[in-house]
């Protein structure tokens, strides 16, 4: 299987890097104006009009028509610039919930919004791997009705639109819910990194069915959220892993460089092997994504998150230890990205559930297939 990035890819890549780099600094710390949106409303806007929130919705509903991985790409670009602007969680992966469990109505009136950026939505779920819903539907004559509880859902405090995953005569559905009604109910936290989201309570809110909804549906966009977090902590990574080396071929300890000292050049050459192989495999997931086959999905959504899991401790804890006592400060850029990578850790579920995720697809009374053989490597 070629990895390797197409001439157009590449383009849309160096397009997106270029942009982000050219805008204006931001410290999440310092957003109190506009609580609820900490983030910048200008590059948000600017990044609509470049197409980034519409990037994998069809060409009819206002999209680029462009799959995972343009989409897992794009979001290592905003990982790589530190970007606060909620491009995942608020417009990528509730616009492959809407094409994949949507009516055509549905699309026509919704994707277009989310594509421009004039509406944010989010999956009313918690973060982390799949769980089965906990927010119960039901039917009363031509209406339906949601409750229950979705707890930490990140970036929630600021959408007008929730996607909410609940269960629907013993069935998964998928839902919409308009988040400005009386049977709604948000609570704002603020992340350790500085991010917001809310807890949702339901109380009989009023819900628009979506009647492509399911189980399997559900389970390939965690995986798509989970792939495109892991490809987002990559170019965070990138980041830190970049300042540290600047850092070391700056500072100098006892009349030389740090860089000089085999053992800083060593550590820093084990955290680029990582940083690779969190790339690769993330990349390698984006690509069987777009083949739409569950298991393979689930499972290697999976895997990249073990590796990455693996990669985001050993970067961070890495790249503050060669900083000294700077590197735990809010102040220095490598404190906010090593407090941004353990955030995505918490949000992808931690490496031990996904150990126990591949431990459990391991059928010891049949041999492995050679589709089994290719999705272990």
């Amino acid at each position: 299987m070629n990895l390797e990035l197409t001439a157009d890819q590449i383009a849309l890549r160096e397009a997106t890097r270029d942009f982000l780099t050219r805008q204006p600094d931001f410290d999440i710390r310092e957003s109190t104006a506009k609580p609820q949106r900490r983030w910048r409303i200008s590059t948000w806007e600017a990044l609509g009009d470049l197409g980034v929130q519409g990037l994998c919705m069809p060409t009819q509903f206002g999209g680029s028509g462009l799959g995972p991985v343009e989409a897992v790409m794009i979001a290592e670009e905003l990982g790589r610039a530190l970007a606060p602007e909620p491009v995942v969680e608020c417009a990528m992966v509730p616009a492959e919930a809407l094409c994949r469990a949507a009516g055509e109505e549905q699309c026509e009136r919704l994707l277009p919004s989310i594509a421009s950026g004039d509406v944010l939505a989010v999956i009313a779920r918690p973060d982390g791997p799949y769980s089965v819903p906990t927010i119960n539907a039901w039917r009363e004559s031509d209406e339906f009705f949601v409750s229950g509880t979705a707890p930490l859902v990140r970036n929630a405090q600021s959408v007008n639109l929730l996607v909410v995953p609940a269960v629907l005569d013993d069935k998964v559905s998928f839902l919409l819910v308009d988040p400005i009604q009386p049977g709604v109910q948000r609570t704002a936290y603020l992340s350790h990194d500085q991010s917001q989201g809310a807890t949702i309570c339901f109380d009989r809110a009023i819900a628009e069915l979506m009647p492509a909804g399911s189980d399997e549906v559900l389970r390939t966009v965690v995986a798509f959220h989970q792939t495109a977090l892991c490809s987002e902590a990559v170019g965070v990574m990138d980041t830190a892993l970049k300042t540290t080396v600047e850092y070391l071929q700056q500072r100098r300890q006892f009349g030389s460089l740090l860089a000089d000292f085999q053992a800083l050049s060593h550590r820093a050459a084990e955290m680029y092997v990582s940083v690779e192989l969190a790339r690769s495999i993330t990349r390698y997931a984006s690509v069987v994504i777009g083949l739409d086959s569950i298991d393979a999905d689930e499972h290697l959504a999976s895997r990249s998150a073990v590796q990455v899991c693996r990669a985001i401790r050993q970067i961070a804890e890495t790249c503050i230890h060669m900083h000294g006592g700077i590197g735990v400060t809010e102040e220095h850029p490598i404190g906010r990205l090593a407090a941004r990578l353990i955030a995505i850790e918490q949000q992808l579920g931690g490496i031990d559930y996904h150990l126990d995720v591949l431990a459990d697809s391991v059928k010891p009374d049949r041999s492995p297939a050679i589709s089994d053989v290719e999705l272990a490597l």
